[in-house]
């Protein structure tokens, strides 16, 4: 794990340098406990396809993290949230469309959503990806949790090869398969293709910068 020594400046992180991809070089959002966070900012480099960071979730229940307009984030993104062991919670291609507006500017098209607030139809279960409501939004509570921006293309594996989650664009938000939620997060399998650098703005509430303080006491998965 990489612990950038910059806090974020008015509730808004920069990506420091270039975040990692695996839970053992993720950047971690430090800061100030009291100052909430509310963006985070960066770029996908051209042979790159995932930035993960450390986050601390103060308020689960309110929580919600999106990658903005179009203008913000200039490709059609993925959203995945793992605990802090490493395994996989939640994960989104495209938003859902009821949350089209959520603020600061709304979510666009083919970008992504994690968060309470959707239909109870847009939840769903890797397991019974075409059942609506097979799944309902919940954490296991505030803490420690990594969060991951990646290109959709991007499938989260365990150290076997096996998807955690279920594939394809979809707009719902997925639940992991159930046999693969004790496994970690060991990689994304998918293939790299030529692109240019992109940028990406990932808004969110009830979200807190970690103060290293507090990390110190964090165990950190490594692969």
């Amino acid at each position: 794990m990489a612990l950038a020594a910059t806090a974020s400046a008015q509730g808004v992180w920069q990506e420091q340098g270039d975040a990692g991809d695996l839970p053992g070089n993720a950047q971690v959002v430090a800061g100030n406990y009291q100052d909430p966070l509310t963006r985070i900012t960066g770029r996908i480099s051209a042979n790159d396809i995932a930035d993960l960071y450390v986050i601390l979730i103060c308020d689960p229940a309110s929580l919600y993290a999106h990658t903005g307009a179009t203008t913000e984030t200039t490709f059609d993104s993925k959203l995945t949230l793992y605990d802090s062991q490493g395994r996989p919670l939640w994960s989104n291609d495209d938003r859902p469309s009821e949350v089209a507006n959520t603020p600061p500017g709304g979510v666009g098209s083919l970008r992504s959503y994690i968060g309470g607030g959707a239909a109870p139809g847009s939840y769903h279960s890797s397991d019974s990806p075409n059942d609506s409501a097979s799944a309902q939004w919940s954490l296991l509570g505030p803490g420690i949790y990594y969060l991951v921006v990646s290109f959709w293309e991007a499938v989260p594996r365990n150290a076997n090869g096996q998807d955690l989650f279920h594939g394809g664009h979809r707009s719902s938000q997925s639940m992991p398969r159930l046999q693969r939620v004790p496994t970690t997060f060991s990689g994304n399998g998918a293939a790299l293709r030529p692109r240019v650098l992109t940028r990406f703005t990932c808004a969110a509430r009830a979200l807190c910068p970690s103060q290293p303080a507090r990390l110190r006491w964090v165990r950190v998965w490594r692969a």
